[in-house]
């Protein structure tokens, strides 16, 4: 499954202008209802006087109120829904501002916790040192506080010297600019996609540069998130890369052993007659190469074990085969995608958690039981998927209903183990190492 960023990282240094501007507009007002009240109406404090801290109230949920504020808080509207409530109170003198503050506080913090959770790209970053279980464990205890969550975020992410002040500077020239979108847009591109120091793009930069500049109407944002995108199918492909030279090892070591302990045998990927069929007798013919097509040399050919399994115990799967290295490289990657994908589809797992990992690992894979009755081989990318999806598909597949989730451990079985079993039945002398 190829990974699909869900949205754009939002432009952080416009809300942090927003939030500055209308924080400070709002403590102008209130400035200005305080003077008001202590000349016009002879009060020591304006909470001594009812109609303009009433006044001071209502300034200061007008703040929150406003949706096209840009502030963290605008778009959420039951948290000032509550805020609303909780201002009504403290005119009637009936809660404390103090609580109302603590109330913003949480929220705050509320909504950091889903920043990081929505743009995983700040988790994926953690090569300082620091565990991303623990990363993970801090951000889903909403016991540990605000700071320590920011403590080992910092940690991870690495914190700069001097962020702050590099902060308030660039926030402070995308306020310059103001509406002038050629100079935000060189701005950005000065300050991302190019070297402080030299002015030169930085490395593998070009193409974004040249990108962002012939269409006038893409955000930065759609630049960002390209980027993100291509790097984390870049870890995948490399990921998936490692796992499958291991499997060709795998496979190399395991047919080695098979024709020494077997030479009636040909190749791991050669599928064998039954028990009782002659030793001697030709074996089947073979599936063309399933990258060039051409016809694979029965003494040297690589298969995909899944197919074979399947194949081996009666079902309608054909094998698939590879003539060389250079075609399984090339075709092997696309045939585990197509044909052995997860069988959840779009309720896999991994479309919905943002934190949950992009493997291609065999090891992990578990199988449907049902299913494997019926010689069809329907894999889980995981014991968690299946977990909350195999329920579903017995009912669909196979009719079985109201499946409880904890029974789902006994109706599927690791992938590495049903095919071992199922070559080593046929091949007495093939050994496996599954490599993870």
């Amino acid at each position: 499954m190829a990974w699909v960023s869900n949205c754009a990282l939002p432009e952080h240094w416009s809300e942090l202008n927003a939030a500055r501007k209308q924080r400070q507009q709002c403590a102008q007002d209130i400035q200005r209802i305080k003077i008001a009240c202590a000349s016009g109406c002879g009060k020591s404090h304006v909470s001594e006087c009812s109609d303009c801290y009433k006044k001071v109230l209502d300034r200061m949920l007008a703040r929150y109120s406003n949706e096209a504020g840009g502030e963290w808080f605008s778009q959420r509207s039951a948290f000032v829904l509550e805020l609303e409530d909780q201002f009504a109170q403290a005119k009637e003198k009936k809660l404390a501002l103090k609580e109302i503050e603590s109330n913003i506080e949480s929220e705050k913090e509320a909504w950091y916790r889903w920043v990081l959770r929505r743009h995983p790209e700040f988790l994926a970053v953690t090569d300082c040192g620091v565990e991303l279980d623990e990363l993970r464990a801090v951000l889903d205890d909403p016991d540990r506080s605000k700071d320590e969550l920011v403590k080992i975020v910092w940690e991870a992410v690495g914190k700069p010297q001097d962020w702050s002040p590099k902060v308030d500077e660039f926030a402070n020239k995308v306020a310059s600019v103001g509406e002038d979108q050629a100079a935000l847009r060189k701005l950005y591109v000065d300050e991302f996609l190019k070297d402080r120091v030299t002015g030169a793009p930085v490395k593998g930069a070009e193409k974004y540069i040249e990108m962002y500049s012939e269409k006038p109407d893409m955000r930065l944002e759609e630049i960002i998130d390209s980027i993100i995108s291509e790097n984390k199918t870049s870890q995948r492909f490399q990921e998936q890369r490692e796992i499958h030279q291991g499997r060709l090892e795998e496979l190399r070591r395991a047919k080695t052993a098979f024709e020494q302990d077997n030479p009636a045998a040909v190749s791991k990927g050669q599928q064998r007659k039954s028990a009782s069929a002659n030793a001697n007798e030709k074996p089947v013919d073979l599936p063309p190469c399933s990258v060039c097509h051409k016809e694979v040399d029965p003494k040297d050919v690589l298969s995909c074990s899944v197919c074979q399994a399947v194949n081996l115990m009666g079902g309608e799967k054909t094998l698939t085969t590879y003539c060389t290295e250079t075609c399984f490289h090339e075709g092997y990657e696309h045939h585990i995608e197509s044909e052995h994908d997860c069988t959840s589809g779009d309720q896999c797992v991994q479309e919905g958690d943002e934190d949950e990992e992009m493997k291609d690992d065999i090891n992990g894979t578990v199988i449907c039981l049902r299913c494997l009755d019926e010689k069809k081989m329907s894999l889980f990318c995981s014991s968690r998927c299946a977990y909350q999806n195999l329920p579903s598909h017995l009912d669909a597949q196979h009719g079985f209903k109201g499946v409880a989730p904890q029974e789902v451990q006994n109706l599927v079985k690791h992938v590495e183990q049903v095919v071992e079993e199922t070559l080593r039945k046929q091949n007495p002398g093939l050994e496996f190492s599954w490599t993870s």
